[in-house]
């Protein structure tokens, strides 16, 4: 794989996606690694249930491989 190739390539990205991708300016893989987010949440922070308030979700996920 590299850096150049379009995203096309990558598995899971099919011409929906990749035209959504393009519409972004994302065409390349490397376009796609040095995609940042416009904002942060701290997940480092859990909450207990009875403070959650609503629309906010809080998983814990452990993945083993």
């Amino acid at each position: 794989m590299k850096l150049n190739q379009q995203v096309t390539t990558l598995k899971g990205i099919g011409p929906k996606r990749a035209a959504a991708l393009a519409n972004k300016h994302i065409v390349t893989i490397k376009d796609l690694l040095f995609l940042f987010p416009r904002q942060y949440e701290d997940k480092s922070v859990f909450y207990s249930p009875h403070v959650l308030t609503e629309g906010k979700v809080t998983i814990t996920v452990t993945i083993h491989s």
